[in-house]
């Protein structure tokens, strides 16, 4: 779903685990709103791609971070 002349919900949402990141549609609507307000005005001030490394991360994915890290898993 193309949010902006530059970005896609697919690209926000975007993940390399295989934990589940589908947005509900509050999340859409936020995205939306971040994207309109502030990413594609930067992107056309700026004039190159900005790249977003996490616009979007399910609760559960938030979650399993903060465990990994809590436990020292990762840093």
């Amino acid at each position: 779903m193309q949010l902006s002349k530059n970005f896609s919900l697919e690209e926000l949402c975007a993940t390399n685990s295989k934990l589940e990141n589908r947005p509900n549609q509050n999340n859409i609507n936020s995205l939306s709103l971040l994207v309109k307000e502030v990413l594609q005005p930067l992107r056309d001030l700026y004039g190159k791609p900005i790249h977003i490394d996490s616009g979007f991360r399910y609760f559960n994915s938030s979650r399993f971070m903060y465990i990994l890290i809590e436990k020292g898993a990762i840093r």
